[in-house]
């Protein structure tokens, strides 16, 4: 399995969090009300199809779309540095669309309302596929989702107050219940991260203070404002780099499972699909520290235009070096890494993307077991889910995150259907996998 490189000023990596910054007029936001209508879902409920080829005499079309989170973040950011580029040499029309959570994307993706979707890996592996927390609806759960290209890298980190007695994250067992951990409850991997550090600690939300915040901003910002303790985030991010520059300061706090072994594992086990890396980006509190690391894609559906996947793939690569600055964490959405990504992911990658990997030689036997592999697990998936969803109508059970008794319903079933976990495999492991499926 390659190695994701973390470690020099031009390796900047992709961050989840929110940045205020000026939006070019080119950029069409489309309200949240518009993004979320119901629609008919028989493409997400279908199984794994044979692709159709691309065509021949290919041309660009008249417009695509393409959706990030929220306005200012740093994925809406890294596809505006680009998408300029791409409509001037190509002539397209590149509309930018934003939504504010992670659930409300998905659907649009799944739903074709739009042709392409940055997902972070995290949140697919260990939310949507598996359809935990806000993915657990009735129009949400597991679909045939592709990665077409890798938007860039991002290691995460926790931070205190510069002026804090809590120096190592051992420290933060010390205040007891009077520890606030701050929450942003508007994506579930955020407040997941939470979660996997108190697993990190042994320690349980009834052990500590939970203080909940609506937005990235106010819970990042939260810890310079006395409001909390301690909040995850992503070292090069505009926030990050305001926290620091408080009058307080932060002090970003190690974790280093080499240490530590036994807090790696645990921490794992709540967010498999990370990966830990030493920090050499974003602010200076930060480098120098080993921290989890993760992914984020540029995503459609399997059934996408080949053509489109595939050139957009030789565009995004061809044009690398005409982008890769004008965005501080552009640098890692580079081929290396998206052919890193397609030696360990647990995301199937679309035809197009693989045709030009290909092109390229950068496509092995291994990846066509892993491509193999990802994709049976995922409809084995989805047909567990559609039968948890008929469970739960014939037991006129209401089919909500918020609702204990549907949450107890399907977890049990996956674990009654033996549905393998989401994470990172060798192509070992692959391999004796495939055998079993």
């Amino acid at each position: 399995m390659q190695h994701l490189n973390f470690h020099s000023e031009s390796t900047i990596a992709r961050g989840f969090l929110l940045m205020k910054t000026k939006v070019s007029l080119w950029v069409t936001i489309i309200s949240l009300a518009v993004l979320i209508l119901a629609l008919p879902l028989d493409k997400s409920l279908a199984k794994s199809k044979t692709p159709t080829p691309p065509e021949t005499g290919w041309k660009w079309p008249a417009n695509i779309t393409i959706m990030t989170d929220v306005v200012g973040s740093n994925a809406h950011m890294m596809v505006s540095a680009w998408g300029p580029l791409l409509e001037a040499d190509t002539g397209m029309k590149v509309r930018i669309t934003a939504t504010s959570g992670a659930g409300a994307e998905a659907k649009m993706i799944r739903n074709n309302m739009v042709d392409f979707g940055v997902l972070v890996g995290p949140q697919v592996g260990s939310f949507l596929i598996p359809a935990r927390r806000g993915h657990a609806t009735q129009d949400g759960g597991p679909f045939q989702m592709r990665v077409c290209f890798l938007p860039s890298m991002a290691p995460i980190g926790y931070f205190v107050r510069g002026d804090s007695d809590i120096m190592t994250v051992d420290d933060l067992k010390k205040a007891g219940k009077g520890l606030k951990v701050g929450v942003s409850i508007t994506s579930p991997d955020q407040e997941a991260a939470m979660d996997a550090l108190l697993a990190w600690l042994k320690l349980d939300w009834e052990d500590v203070t939970r203080v909940e915040f609506g937005s990235w901003k106010a819970n990042v910002l939260a810890v310079t404002q006395e409001k909390a303790d301690v909040v995850v985030t992503t070292p090069p991010s505009p926030l990050t780099v305001e926290a620091a520059s408080s009058p307080h300061g932060i002090r970003f706090l190690e974790l280093d499972p080499a240490k530590n072994p036994e807090a790696g594992v645990r921490w794992s086990k709540v967010l498999p699909t990370f990966s830990f890396a030493r920090c050499g980006i974003g602010v200076k509190e930060a480098r120098g520290l080993m921290m989890p690391a993760m992914s984020g894609y540029l995503c459609s559906t399997e059934d996408q235009d080949q053509g489109l996947v595939y050139h957009m793939a030789k565009w995004l690569d061809d044009n690398f070096d005409s982008y890769k600055d004008k965005h501080p964490m552009l640098p890692t959405a580079s081929i290396d890494n998206l052919k890193a990504i397609a030696d360990s992911t647990w995301v199937p990658f679309h035809e197009g993307t693989i045709r030009y990997l290909k092109e390229k030689g950068m496509w092995t036997a291994a990846n066509d077991a892993r491509q193999e592999y990802n994709i049976k697990v995922i409809d084995m998936y989805i047909e567990a889910y559609q039968d948890a969803l008929r469970m739960a109508r014939e037991k006129k059970m209401k089919v909500n995150p918020e609702n204990k008794d549907w949450i107890e319903l399907w977890e049990n079933y996956k674990k009654e259907r033996g549905l393998p976990p989401i994470g990172l495999k060798t192509d070992t492991e692959i391999a004796e996998a495939l055998k079993a499926l």
